[in-house]
């Protein structure tokens, strides 16, 4: 797979998904040139050396940060997601980004938007914010592809001081179930349709983990490779929401609706397969999501 783009720029790289992404890109053949598109261009990129990833200051929530990024960067393809700074659908920073050359976007979108439905309810927070943000790419004058991915593995560091100070994981439904997907697969994937588009505009690629994992197995699961038991604490909806004062109330709502709908399986392991389809690599298992995380839980 050889780059389609001279240049890429890639959103996020402080984060999982976009270091992953960064680093996948860099080692197809004949790589495009990565430049790293951040807020603050010193904070640090952990496996992202300065010297090889070049930094340009940009921000999602400023069009003209983004247009002058897009232009001197001279970058014809950019990963982005969905940055609540911004207002609504983005559609101002997206057009940004289009004036200053760029033809090919890949968003960072989720598996809650269904390709039947975008008449999304504001009241369905997550899905709504990134289904009006699709809809506005959608109506560029360019390439686009959404990768749309369902639970994080990296949501399960919510847990990572309770399990540290209690050995223990609050809940509200222990038994429901996520088929998590590997943050780093997510960035693979991204970066792989970054460099080498699909024929397919506005391909919407759906992620999933190889397997349903429900509370009470993530918590045994962190207890094995950790060496010592993880216990649930299952609480009513309303304890819950008291003790996750960090989440506004709209996350906490979806959260809590996933949960729920989890309690009859909630995600699609087939899905699993498009990393392999894309990346040439199968999905990762759980295990080994915190085998290769274990310090976050010690």
């Amino acid at each position: 797979m050889t780059a389609q783009h001279k240049s890429v720029l890639i959103f996020g790289a402080t984060g999982n998904v976009g270091s992953a992404a960064a680093q996948y890109a860099a080692k197809v053949p004949n790589p495009p040139k990565i430049i790293l598109a951040l807020r603050d261009v010193k904070k640090p990129t952990p496996g992202l050396p300065a010297d090889q990833y070049p930094r340009i200051h940009a921000d999602l929530s400023d069009a003209g940060s983004l247009e002058r990024a897009a232009r001197e960067s001279g970058a014809t393809a950019a990963l982005v997601y969905i940055t609540f700074g911004a207002k609504g659908d983005m559609k101002p920073e997206l057009e940004a980004l289009v004036r200053g050359g760029i033809k090919h976007i890949v968003l960072l979108s989720s598996a809650s938007v269904q390709p039947d439905n975008k008449s999304i309810k504001p009241t369905e927070f997550i899905a709504h914010s990134h289904a009006i943000v699709e809809l506005a790419i959608e109506s560029l004058p360019i390439h686009a592809t959404f990768v749309r991915p369902g639970a994080f593995t990296t949501n399960t560091f919510w847990w990572s001081d309770e399990i540290k100070q209690k050995s223990s994981i609050l809940a509200a439904y222990s038994d429901s179930t996520m088929a998590y997907i590997d943050t780093t697969d997510i960035g693979n994937v991204c970066a792989s349709v970054l460099v080498n588009p699909p024929a397919e505009n506005h391909l919407g690629i759906y992620l999933e983990g190889p397997k349903e994992v429900s509370v009470r197995e993530a918590a045994k699961t962190i207890g094995e490779v950790v060496g010592r038991e993880v216990r649930v604490e299952e609480v009513s909806e309303e304890e819950f929401r008291k003790r996750n004062t960090q989440f506004p109330k709209e996350a906490l709502d979806s959260i809590l609706k996933y949960q729920r709908e989890g309690m009859e399986g909630f995600g699609n392991t087939s899905l699993a397969a498009n990393v392999e389809k894309w990346t040439g690599k199968p999905a990762t298992t759980f295990r080994q999501f915190v085998e290769r995380n274990k310090q976050r839980f010690l």
